[in-house]
């Protein structure tokens, strides 16, 4: 496992994921105008991707994922809110 290999690795766990939990959050609440959606997706992706590309130890992270999309979902529903008054 080269530079490149851990650098792609680190990437997509504390770059992408995180920002991807965002969106999916943001887009889920937008859609279907529930909050908890999000996290089951994020839970259910996070889970899969455990079993098949890395260790058990990612769950922790998908932990933090998925409080990220429960965030993101909460703040869109805030800003609806006060944006509608």
């Amino acid at each position: 496992m080269g530079l490149s290999d851990f650098l792609n690795q680190f990437t997509f766990v504390f770059l992408l994921f995180p920002f991807l939990s965002l969106v999916i959050g943001i887009v889920s609440y937008l859609y279907f105008r529930k909050f908890f959606i999000a996290p089951m997706v994020i839970v259910f992706l996070s889970f899969i991707l455990s079993l098949t590309i890395y260790d058990m130890s990612f769950l922790i992270l998908a932990t933090l994922y998925t409080l990220l999309s429960i965030a993101a979902a909460l703040l869109t529903k805030f800003g609806l809110y006060c944006a509608r008054d």
